[in-house]
């Protein structure tokens, strides 16, 4: 038997992420009580995401400092979990 077309975003479902149903009249994810329509698009709501700007600059002897800045040359992109989700070198 083949598997559901949505089974990954039933098990998360069931473990407790929060689903969004893709609503292409407005163009937008909304927080959903699924119905597993298979016409449907779903996924598993991304977690807020916080940009970091950084200034990273590694002085005449080697040493790297890291510090927020106005003018950063990197940008992350962390979870509310604190993981890097991104990184881009400005």
């Amino acid at each position: 038997m083949k598997p559901h077309k949505n089974a990954k975003l039933i098990k998360a479902w069931a473990d407790g992420a929060i689903i969004q149903y893709y609503n292409p009249q407005e163009n937008n994810w909304i927080d959903c009580n699924p119905d597993w329509n298979f016409s449907d698009k779903y996924r598993v709501k991304p977690l807020l995401e916080i940009p970091h700007n950084l200034l990273v600059e590694i002085d005449k002897f080697g040493l790297l400092t890291i510090k927020y800045s106005q003018e950063p040359n990197l940008k992350l992109m962390i979870d509310e979990s604190g993981k890097i989700k991104s990184a881009v070198l400005i």
